[in-house]
């Protein structure tokens, strides 16, 4: 499995360049702006965007048929992938923590406390994996490029429902989410853990039943 996974990055080795070269355009872009806070989440939706190229290049190739052909097993092929979206999602985290200290070090428009940016990049991180989990399974499903698609949809969603709920949302209810936001990150815990184990499933049924 751990030849899977290096063989997954070495198809990245681009997009990961592509990343650094983001990463310093968006600092400076929210040192500007100073929308400092969005960092996390651009690098928590880059990864979950970069998996879904190797999934690509490994339809493009018929690599799936060439794989199974020799010793390697479907569960391993599925596993490799969870691994590589886990591993991309560690690195959106050290990044978005680290750019985002920066920025607030340097930019006179941010002033958060250790406190703020942990739980700014840990809300970032796993509403990042809740969307791996959720798309990972259509991509099995319907391929990479109509998993694309679904992407959107599954990004659009968090930012709808913040827009929706600082629009509509009774007062004392938003004052009530401000107050208790620090537990927010336990919770979408629970619910990474349990979707990211229930997507497992579902994609290995999915992939199970393939014919290549």
């Amino acid at each position: 499995m751990k030849s899977l996974v290096i063989k997954d990055i070495f198809m990245l080795q681009k997009a990961f360049k592509m990343i650094l070269v983001l990463v310093a355009f968006y600092i400076v872009i929210f040192l500007l702006t100073g929308a400092s806070a969005a960092l996390p989440m651009v690098m928590a939706i880059l990864a979950v965007t970069f998996p879904i190229s190797t999934f690509s290049y490994d339809e493009a190739n018929k690599w799936d048929r060439y794989a199974l052909s020799g010793p390697l097993v479907r569960e391993d092929i599925v596993r490799a992938k969870y691994l590589l979206c886990l591993l991309l999602m560690a690195v959106a985290l050290i990044i978005g923590f680290i750019g985002l200290t920066i920025m607030n070090f340097f930019s006179a428009t941010v002033d958060l406390s250790l406190t703020e940016i942990l739980l700014i990049v840990s809300i970032s991180i796993l509403l990042g994996l809740c969307g791996q989990a959720i798309i990972l399974p259509i991509i099995y499903k319907l391929g990479a490029e109509k998993g694309r698609m679904f992407l959107i949809a599954v990004m659009m969603i968090p930012i709808l429902t913040i827009i929706l709920f600082n629009r509509f949302a009774d007062p004392e209810l938003k004052q009530f989410f401000s107050n208790n936001l620090h537990f927010f990150p336990f919770i979408l815990i629970i619910l990474v853990i349990a979707g990211y184990a229930l997507s497992y499933k579902i994609s290995l049924r999915i992939y199970m039943g393939k014919e290549f």
